[in-house]
């Protein structure tokens, strides 16, 4: 069994796991203030993590070939999930540091 081939067949098992702690931290994470727009980023925020999550069970059946996703779809999901989390984590602060100042 080659390095590659190793890799592949465990990083499955290593993102869920990372997946899934991040996604408890995000849902732990709560914000009880009234700004809109803050709200809609936490939004956003948990969706993003969904995605992620979804990407980790696209990367079981695309590892094991599990019809209908058989091929690496995971990869739409993985970006889409780290494009909004990237967007969030940098709004949230500004907007936080917006709605501080008087």
């Amino acid at each position: 069994m080659t390095l590659f081939q190793l890799f592949r067949s465990w990083s499955p098992f290593i993102y869920t796991i990372g997946a899934v702690l991040f996604t408890t931290m995000q849902m732990m994470a709560s914000y009880e203030g009234q700004n809109i727009v803050i709200r809609r980023l936490r939004r956003q925020q948990l969706i993003g993590s969904a995605f992620l999550l979804a990407a980790a069970a696209l990367m079981f059946m695309s590892l094991y070939q599990v019809a209908p996703f058989q091929a690496d779809e995971w990869k739409l999901a993985l970006t889409i999930g780290a494009v909004l989390e990237t967007y969030t984590a940098f709004r949230i602060p500004a907007e936080l540091q917006k709605e501080e100042q008087p």
